[in-house]
Formats: C-alpha cells, structure tokens, sequence
C-alpha cells in the first residue's frame, strides 16, 4: 500500500500441489467493526464454515454455488446475500471459471450503530436472517459502498456512504430469492 493509504491490508495465500490461491481482506481504518474480503481466485472453494460477524456478499463476475443447512443453490450476478453469525455455509465459483467475489463483514454492534444513527430502526436491536436477495439497486449500492471503502481516503466519506448504504438492507432489501431456507 502506498503511504498515507487509509487501510489494513491482509493477503492470504494458500498452496496445495501445483496451485496458489489468493483472498484479500481489507480493515478500513476510520471505520471500526467493518472488513471486506476481495475473492477473484475462482478456484478457490470456501469448505463448510461460519462467521462470527454478518457476511454480506456477492460476485460482480460469475455464479456462486452455495450450501447452507442442506440445501443447495447457485447465486447468480445481480444477486447478494446476506448470512447471520454462526450460520454455517459452504461456496465455490460455478464451474471454477470466473469470480469476482466481494464480501463485507460487519460487526453486529456496528450495525445496530449505524442502524439507530440514521433512524431506520427505533427497536433497541435488530437481527437479519440467513437470506438471498435479488434487488439490482440495492446491490448497485453495494457494489459502490465496497470501492469507496477500498478506496477512500476520507474516514467522513467512508462513514457518510456507509450509514447511507446499510438502510437498503433493512427497509427495502428487495425481494427475497426463490429458495430462502
């Protein structure tokens, strides 16, 4: 990273054989409770596995096969998902030809933050289910929020589009795909 680049950056390489694959996750500073993760390795298989903060992702380039509680589906461009702490999932590149995978992972008190700040929920807490979206303005959004916080020097314009961002999610997500579980 280039002096003054406002953000941690972390690369992960793993080799087995004769293949390197490649994950990229990122820390923006300024912005606590936040990570992103930059996967465009599309040979790269996430086995069974959960996390502890909300995953919301999707893929600009490729289709993503997904498995979550014994069912499973593929998640095709234009799409987005977003999967409750501790809920365990699997994923992988259709047909390992093409990924561009990006993934925010917020902090539930970071959420809930962000969420009272901007007045779109007066509960004292709100949870997301485990669920698939098909909502092309609300991934459009998504999609921009990702490369303002990669790229952004400005803490303030981070946290600005970041509390303008994260309401699509709870107040209007889109339509839920056929085959939620």
């Amino acid at each position: 990273m280039g002096a003054g680049f406002a953000e941690r950056a972390f690369l992960h390489i793993w080799s087995s054989g004769m293949e390197t694959l490649r994950i990229n996750y990122f820390r923006p500073v300024g912005l606590g409770g936040v990570e992103l993760l930059s996967c465009p390795d599309a040979a790269f298989d996430f086995p069974p596995h959960f996390h502890q903060d909300y995953c919301i992702w999707f893929n600009t380039t490729g289709s993503e096969q997904y498995s979550r509680r014994g069912h499973t589906d593929i998640r095709h461009p234009g799409s987005f998902g977003i999967v409750a702490p501790g809920d365990v999932h699997a994923n992988w590149a259709v047909g390992h030809s093409a990924r561009s995978l990006m993934t925010f992972y917020v902090q539930h008190a970071q959420l809930q933050s962000v969420l009272r700040q901007i007045g779109a929920v007066t509960t004292a807490s709100i949870e997301f289910q485990s669920r698939f979206y098909h909502d092309p303005e609300s991934l459009k959004l998504l999609v921009r929020l990702f490369g303002i916080l990669r790229t952004s020097l400005s803490p303030l314009r981070r946290n600005l589009r970041s509390w303008m961002s994260f309401p699509c999610l709870c107040v209007g997500t889109g339509s839920p795909e056929h085959g939620n579980r």
